[in-house]
């Protein structure tokens, strides 16, 4: 397996020191990758950007570049024209906030995007589980003194004793030195439902609540949009709803029945959603660990016409449609998003 990881890490940097050098002397486009649009309170995973932060981003862009859809930029692809200065808008997950507070600034500023759905929770009051994770470990006024729990065949014990003392103030998964009991339980367990199926991952959720004794909500921004704002999102043709699987599994975990069931049953239920069919797929997490050679067939044999990973790099003519590469963006203010997509722009990520 330790060979394995190694492979294909080292595959993957080729293919980045391949695309670095290819990508300086030839027309290639960017894929910028967000997740959330939110004036947050708590964000480990550094998902969200603030809403001003984002408008003066998009308005960076407007300024700067040539905003194009996916769609367009997968045919340019195809036909060897991919425009100079040119950049793409995508969305993970699907989050509320993305209908509420992304959603009115890209129509003010006419600016097209794809946001990619992950639907099982489409409608329900439940939260994507690193989100329920981060309400167990991170926001509990006082916890149990230890936690002891069997996952298959091996035990997990962790002590969190005295961490009813123990406050979040603005920690995130970067910051790794003089982190709380709290904190490395969070970071243990997201490990472990990171790449767990479905059932054992709610089973191990399922067990976290009842073992804080907290109770299981539902913030009002941390869900997934509804049926009816997916349908309100896409009726006008600017924002293109894509499919990011039902249960945000890491696909390659997964065997090749199982992984075909999750990225068709996205497809489908947002197909009987939003009236139409849906084109793009996005690979969960989406690095090259994280999904495999299965995945891909899967998603061409499910009838897509184009799918994206998660690792900086540009697209050009020789870019595999059904791979494209894309660039993470942080909460930046607009200085400091000038200079991270300027650093892009020549296909540098660091």
């Amino acid at each position: 397996m330790a060979q394995k990881i190694m492979s294909k890490a080292n595959d993957a940097l080729l293919i980045l020191k391949e695309g670095l050098l290819y990508n300086n002397v030839i027309n290639s486009s960017m894929i910028l990758l967000y997740h959330r649009v939110l004036d947050y309170g708590s964000d480990p995973q550094l998902l969200a950007v603030s809403i001003s932060n984002f408008r003066e981003q998009m308005q960076y862009l407007k300024k700067n570049y040539q905003i194009i859809s996916l769609k367009k930029l997968t045919n340019a692809i195809i036909e060897n024209k991919v425009p100079k200065n040119s950049v793409a808008i995508t969305f993970d997950d699907g989050y509320a906030d993305n209908y509420f507070f992304a959603k009115p600034i890209l129509e003010e500023l006419d600016i097209p995007a794809t946001i990619f759905v992950t639907t099982s929770l489409i409608d329900s009051e439940r939260e994507l589980w690193w989100d329920e994770l981060e309400q167990v470990f991170l926001h509990a006024d006082e916890l149990p003194d230890h936690l002891d729990l069997r996952i298959d065949d091996y035990q997990i014990s962790l002590n969190t004793e005295h961490s009813a003392s123990e406050r979040f103030n603005g920690w995130n998964i970067t910051i790794n030195k003089n982190i709380s009991s709290r904190q490395k339980a969070y970071l243990r367990f997201h490990s472990i439902l990171k790449t767990s199926n479905h059932a054992k991952r709610n089973e191990i959720i399922n067990f976290l609540f009842n073992w804080s004794g907290r109770t299981r909500v539902c913030r009002k921004y941390y869900r997934t949009m509804s049926s009816a704002e997916i349908f309100e999102t896409s009726k006008n043709g600017l924002i293109e709803i894509g499919a990011h699987t039902d249960n945000h599994s890491v696909l390659s975990y997964l065997t090749y029945d199982e992984q075909k069931k999750e990225i068709l049953t996205s497809k489908l239920k947002l197909e009987e959603i939003a009236n139409f069919r849906i084109k793009t797929f996005a690979y969960p997490f989406g690095s090259h660990l994280d999904y495999n050679k299965s995945s891909v067939l899967s998603v061409k044999e499910t009838g897509f016409s184009s799918s994206y990973s998660n690792f900086p790099l540009k697209v050009s003519r020789r870019s595999d449609i059904f791979q494209q590469t894309r660039f993470l963006v942080r909460d930046w203010d607009c200085e400091n998003f000038g200079i991270k997509i300027r650093k892009y722009s020549i296909g540098l990520w660091n």
